[in-house]
């Protein structure tokens, strides 16, 4: 399996459904997809490194 290394880690907001929902983005270099995580500490998405921003929150 490759290594997924981890490039970045931001906190970010988008509003869904009339309610602004907190989540923490991570850029990981070699991932192809994007990936959700959703634990008590809240919401995590991993996506690829070269994939924009709008492309992650169109999902």
């Amino acid at each position: 399996m490759p290594t997924r290394e981890l490039v970045s880690r931001d906190a970010h907001r988008i509003a869904l459904g009339g309610r602004n929902v907190d989540y923490l983005l991570e850029r990981r270099r070699g991932r192809r997809g994007v990936g959700l995580r959703v634990d008590e500490r809240g919401l995590a998405v991993s996506a690829p490194l070269t994939m924009p921003l709008a492309r992650v929150e169109a999902l």
